[in-house]
């Protein structure tokens, strides 16, 4: 994943936006989600894991929905903010938070439980003070 979002992020640095895209998987019970990606940053770092691993493959959809559900927890999870530092040299993700990333399941809207991500990481995280 971390190769991931290094290619994510030199791709936004190229202003290559990429295009939106749009999947659709149906459930055992028939059911059709459709997952939509048109936000100009979650279309550029979609191309970007499109380059590196191609969509076309189950593996490169996992990488590419579970950066940006990571990069969707960052972005809204104050708890989460111990866990990485941004910069414009680049990031640090905590590897917990980066390994929690990796196994835990995504929800039916593509993002992860945030409850779910925080217990799995909780050993991780700084001490309230």
């Amino acid at each position: 994943m971390i190769q991931a979002w290094e290619a994510a992020r030199e791709a936004a640095a190229a202003e290559a936006w990429g295009q939106p895209r749009a999947v659709a998987f149906r459930r055992a019970d028939g059911a059709v989600i459709e997952v939509l990606i048109a936000d100009e940053d979650a279309r550029c770092w979609a191309a970007a894991v499109d380059g590196m691993l191609g969509l076309e493959s189950l593996y490169g959809m996992a990488v590419c929905f579970r950066l940006l559900a990571l990069i969707e927890v960052m972005a809204t999870a104050p708890w989460a903010r111990g866990l990485f530092s941004l910069s414009r040299e680049g990031a640090e993700i905590h590897p917990t938070l980066l390994a929690a990333a990796a196994r835990i399941p995504l929800a039916a809207d593509a993002r992860f439980d945030h409850a779910a991500l925080r217990a799995m990481v909780a050993g991780a995280l700084p001490a309230a003070t």
